[in-house]
């Protein structure tokens, strides 16, 4: 397993292992999946702000989940602290 910087074309990925997680837990805190247009967009802010966006990567799957990290709120109490995700592709977990 390989872990590195997602690009422009892991995306599609990222949205489909988001959208599955979304739909089968309750790690994800909304109702609607989410879109390719609404992650790429996502992706920029994330880059703006010096945040990172990982992919994991196997010989047989280009992206078999992602992590990333950002601001936790906006408050100045929380200007120190960050909220992380990770979230595993299905029939990859626990591998």
């Amino acid at each position: 397993m390989r872990i590195e910087d997602a690009t422009d074309d892991d995306l599609a990925a990222v949205v489909a292992i988001y959208n599955q997680v979304l739909l089968t837990s309750t790690a994800i805190y909304r109702d609607e999946p989410a879109t390719l247009e609404e992650r790429q967009a996502w992706n920029e802010t994330r880059k703006q702000n010096g945040y990172p966006l990982l992919v994991a990567r196997t010989n047989d799957a280009p992206v078999a989940g992602f992590a990333t990290f950002g601001d936790f709120r906006a408050w100045p109490g929380y200007r120190f602290t960050v909220e992380h995700s990770v979230h595993v592709a299905d029939g990859r977990r626990g591998q």
